[in-house]
């Protein structure tokens, strides 16, 4: 056994949606370890990353499966208007009360699933009253933390938490 399949295979689990098919997720590693590996003379020799491949096959083959209504939220049965959120043992006795220590959000049966959420950012609240004006809505450690809705990977957490 070749030690570069031990990277391909910690990483496309960390990329591929956790309730994709297994015979998708199957097919995909196979078209991209044939493709991406072999293709071009084994392991060293590939000039994409084999991980990727998969996820990017799957992107394209099954585009449905990994968007749209069929995209996996957690304790979500059935996308739709007024879906509810049937939550299991482990998020309501072990995940709650870890979250509540660190006064985090919670998991809660019976709500409806929201859509989606839109509001002022940090830095959009910054801009037009100062630090004061961010402080009234969101605390330091909820922005160094990332409790917050702003952009995705956004990097100055520890900036703006530690600014005053």
């Amino acid at each position: 056994m070749e030690e570069g399949f031990l990277v391909t295979g910690a990483l496309i689990p960390l990329i591929m949606p956790p309730d994709i098919p297994l015979w998708i997720l199957a097919f995909s590693i196979v078209f991209a370890v044939i493709i991406g590996k072999e293709a071009f003379g084994g392991t060293g020799m590939n000039v994409v990353n084999i991980a990727l491949l998969a996820r990017v096959f799957v992107f394209f083959a099954y585009p449905g499966t990994i968007s749209g209504d069929e995209v996996w939220v957690s304790g979500l049965t059935k996308a739709g208007p007024g879906g509810v959120a049937e939550y299991g043992w482990i998020h309501l006795n072990v995940l709650n009360p870890l979250f509540e220590n660190f006064g985090w959000a919670t998991f809660q049966a019976g709500q409806a699933v929201v859509d989606g959420y839109s509001g002022a950012t940090p830095m959009a609240l910054a801009a037009k009253g100062g630090w004061e004006a961010v402080t009234q809505h969101y605390t330091p450690g909820q922005m160094f933390w990332g409790l917050i809705p702003d952009r995705l990977g956004k990097p100055a957490n520890l900036s703006l938490s530690l600014a005053h």
